[in-house]
């Protein structure tokens, strides 16, 4: 009799054991759980912040004449508003900036239509248009695009159909979409150029305008990036 309860009270003592053994495992499951969708929703809103913020290059305007190099009022004759974009070439003494509109008129990538020649037609056109500037300037490039937008090209070399901060797409101080964009440098690996297309605000592929046609609005332009000294802007 004796026995028998002895083997009852380590039974009961046993039950109740495993019990509270399940009831913590499962615990801490359920904790684990609560922690992996707290740091899910965490990179979740991380990457909204990354969304909400994708206009701040927008917020540091510069007005710069680059035919006479230096800083100027919007008043002034001459004078260009530019943004500040991040790039591989700011160093301590330089930074570069970005039209906050295309110059000239529309053109073509290139007047043979051979995309593999390069853009040899905008590189001109460029050069006519800015050859009393005294500063360096080029045409912006899908790098550029892809390090304002803190991303990584694909496999094909592009950052396709990508969406692009309002001062990278608007004419002049219209933050409205409208008709028309301007080029992008493209590595002639890929199977056409491609443009800032401000009717959309992204970057979109522009093959159909690579080269001129009597018959064909063009509607994509060309925006200068320019480089100067630190010292001179701030």
């Amino acid at each position: 009799m004796k026995k028998d309860r002895i083997l009852i009270i380590l039974l009961v003592i046993f039950i109740i054991t495993t019990v509270a053994e399940g009831v913590f495992i499962l615990y801490k499951e359920v904790l684990l759980k609560g922690n992996e969708v707290e740091i899910n929703e965490n990179e979740n809103n991380d990457d909204n912040i990354k969304d909400e913020n994708i206009d701040d290059i927008c917020n540091e305007i510069i007005f710069y004449n680059p035919i006479e190099d230096k800083t100027c009022n919007i008043s002034d004759n001459q004078c260009m508003t530019w943004y500040k974009i991040p790039s591989d070439l700011n160093d301590d003494s330089t930074i570069e900036l970005i039209l906050n509109k295309n110059i000239g008129e529309t053109v073509a990538y290139n007047e043979s239509g051979n995309f593999k020649e390069g853009p040899i037609t905008i590189n001109e056109y460029l050069k006519e248009l800015t050859d009393t500037w005294k500063v360096s300037v080029r045409l912006p490039e899908i790098d550029d695009i892809a390090i304002i937008l803190g991303t990584e090209k694909n496999e094909n070399g592009n950052i396709e159909y990508t969406e692009v901060p309002w001062c990278i797409y608007a004419n002049g101080d219209n933050k409205d979409y409208w008709d028309g964009g301007y080029w992008l440098i493209t590595d002639s690996k890929n199977s056409n150029p491609f443009v800032i297309d401000s009717s959309r605000g992204s970057i979109s592929a522009g093959n159909e305008f690579i080269k001129s046609n009597p018959d064909v609005d063009y509607i994509w332009g060309i925006r200068p990036i320019i480089r100067v000294e630190k010292s001179k802007v701030y």
